[in-house]
């Protein structure tokens, strides 16, 4: 029962993971032919994220993408998102609108699980 109990618990816990939403940051990512020096600077301060572009508007221009539909993730505003076509949800810009919440696909799931954990219990009895 225990072997069982252990498989049903990894069975879960796999399902978990992969629906599990991925999200990318934008920390690390930096225009192709950004100085390392610049990377090196970015990297300390926390990233794109983190400058002030009006203070130094060098390393934003030659680093840190702009909002677009290849980096949503440079968008700050709801505004700014929008303005490009894209979605604006869990305070982040998207270029895919909010995927559904899975729920009822896992209700089917586990009851399965119990029923073939029912079943093969009664079979050893």
């Amino acid at each position: 029962m225990k072997r069982l109990g252990l498989l049903v618990l990894l069975t879960l816990f796999l399902s978990i993971a992969v629906y599990a939403p991925v999200s990318a940051e934008a920390e690390g990512e930096y225009k192709a032919g950004c100085p390392d020096e610049a990377k090196a600077i970015l990297d300390v301060v926390g990233g794109c994220d983190a400058i002030d572009c009006s203070e130094y508007s060098a390393i934003c221009e030659k680093c840190c993408p702009e909002c677009s539909g290849e980096s949503p993730e440079a968008c700050k505003t709801n505004e700014e998102c929008e303005a490009e076509g894209l979605y604006w949800y869990d305070d982040e810009c998207h270029a895919e609108q909010k995927p559904s919440v899975p729920g009822f696909e896992a209700v089917i799931a586990i009851a399965g699980l119990l029923a073939v954990a029912y079943l093969l219990e009664k079979r050893r009895k």
